[in-house]
């Protein structure tokens, strides 16, 4: 994974697929950050905090949880504690295969989900462990002719059976409640459904009837970054979605809302770490038109 340190921390998968299985004392993240593929965190640590977007849940050991393209994150655990989890990232390309014919497999992703964190059972542990584990031995021997597709139905496994799970009655981990949770959520939604339109700091303030140094300190406390920070990440991370569909980067910049299209350009490179027409290159994207 490449790491770029600035006002939110943003994790690139350097591959479509990326499977570990970690236990040390040294993580700390002390900034939300995002992918530009899906994860699934599964915690072996008891006193895991989750944060995606302005939703916090409290975690122990046992506890899984899932984080889209569309989402910053970031995962607390207190410094003196042994920290081991698996996780695993990829992006939905890695199983087109399936998604051709299932798409709604990835339908747990999505934005308007309502469940985020889950508290698995004994023996649901144990399974998720085995298949992270068969997971990891695949990837190990990725070089060996078609592992690729055995990983793809791995994945796939793990897919219907977390669709299986979110879906169902299990133990949901119920969000914690924190000051101004209600402005920290109405104004993340507001961002998201507005990235394209001129948001500042004052006009949230006239939205939302509260006073400019409230939200800044409230969104800084919750989010790790300010309201315009949000704004600048959610247009990077809607920016990906008109690339990958073959659209310019010139219309793109145009769509999430800004005024000339070098201002979208610096902004992409500094947060993606490649330019639009890099990233689209690199999709292997073919233009409209």
């Amino acid at each position: 994974m490449r790491f770029d340190a600035e006002n939110v921390d943003k994790v690139l998968i350097e591959d479509d697929f990326v499977v570990a299985h970690k236990a040390d004392r040294v993580h700390f993240m002390d900034k939300p950050h995002f992918h530009d593929g899906f994860e699934i965190h599964f915690t072996l640590t008891n006193g895991t905090v989750y944060q995606i977007d302005e939703r916090k849940f409290e975690a122990d050991a046992g506890s899984i949880a899932l984080f889209s393209s569309e989402e910053v994150h970031r995962v607390s655990i207190d410094r003196s504690r042994l920290y081991e989890r698996y996780f695993l990232l990829f992006r939905p390309r890695f199983i087109q295969g399936i998604t051709i014919n299932y798409p709604a497999i990835l339908d747990i992703f999505s934005k308007n989900r309502k469940r985020d964190c889950l508290e698995l059972t004994s023996s649901q542990q144990a399974t998720f462990i085995r298949l992270y584990d068969e997971l990891i031995e695949i990837n190990d021997k990725r070089e060996e002719e078609l592992n690729n597709l055995l990983l793809e139905l791995k994945l796939g496994e793990i897919l219907v059976l977390l669709n299986q799970l979110f879906d169902g009655d299990d133990k949901m981990h119920q969000p914690i409640s924190y000051e101004h949770s209600q402005l920290i959520s109405e104004i993340v939604n507001f961002i998201k459904s507005n990235y394209a339109d001129e948001i500042t700091l004052d006009s949230l303030a006239e939205r939302f009837f509260v006073s400019k140094s409230t939200i800044i300190r409230s969104f800084k406390d919750v989010m790790g970054m300010t309201p315009t920070q949000y704004l600048i990440y959610t247009r990077i991370m809607e920016s990906r979605k008109f690339l990958s569909k073959g659209f310019s980067v010139k219309e793109v910049a145009a769509k999430i809302g800004y005024k000339d299209e070098s201002s979208f350009i610096k902004k992409f490179k500094e947060i993606q770490g490649e330019s639009p027409k890099q990233y689209s290159l690199k999709i292997g994207v073919q233009r409209n038109g």
